[in-house]
């Protein structure tokens, strides 16, 4: 991809969820996200650090698991092996840290490992391109003929973690409101 103002492309990733048993309750299969990265997503993402063990070696079946998901899943310890697909293991080799933010929460896999254990060759959830200046953003995306054929939707990174959590917010109103009428009911009788 040709496209002026670009500093250099970042890295593609693979956002997908899998369920695992809980280790907390074992009569609970909850849902973990799986990120598929490049090997060098250290660059792209700074505040992340491994705090025990060690970084995913390229193109191989290890994983980095979040601090915060440290005792909570079945199988999810440092040395363990997992499988996103049967007959897949994927080591675990380090935990990471973010400063508490989501990325605690999730598993970070090898990108090409993640793609075939979860049948998706071809996919990328998010490229992060970094621009030269802030103010060619418009320009970038025009260029990359962001439309309804394709469905690729160029946004900036703000704009793209409002929309990915945009359902949760109605959801809690939403779920508030129910709260709030059964209280209200309650009080009543």
């Amino acid at each position: 991809l040709d496209v002026e103002h670009v500093r250099s492309y970042k890295y593609g990733e693979l956002v997908a969820h899998t369920r695992m048993p809980s280790a907390l309750d074992p009569d609970l299969v909850a849902t973990l996200q799986v990120r598929g990265v490049a090997d060098n997503v250290f660059r792209l993402r700074p505040e992340v650090r491994v705090v025990e063990g060690r970084a995913l070696a390229p193109g191989t079946s290890e994983a980095l698991l979040g601090r915060g998901l440290v005792g909570h899943y079945e199988g999810l310890q440092l040395g363990d092996n997992f499988e996103l697909a049967v007959g897949r293991p994927i080591a675990i080799v380090g935990v990471l840290e973010s400063g508490g933010s989501s990325y605690e929460s999730e598993v970070w896999v090898d990108l090409a490992t993640a793609q075939r254990s979860l049948d998706r060759e071809a996919t990328l959830s998010s490229v992060t391109a970094d621009l030269e200046q802030p103010s060619v953003f418009d320009a970038f995306a025009a260029a990359l003929g962001a439309d309804k054929v394709t469905g690729l939707q160029v946004l900036r990174t703000r704009g793209y973690f409002e929309r990915a959590s945009f359902g949760l917010g109605q959801s809690i109103l939403m779920l508030g409101g129910i709260l709030g009428f059964i209280f209200s009911l309650g009080a009543v009788l």
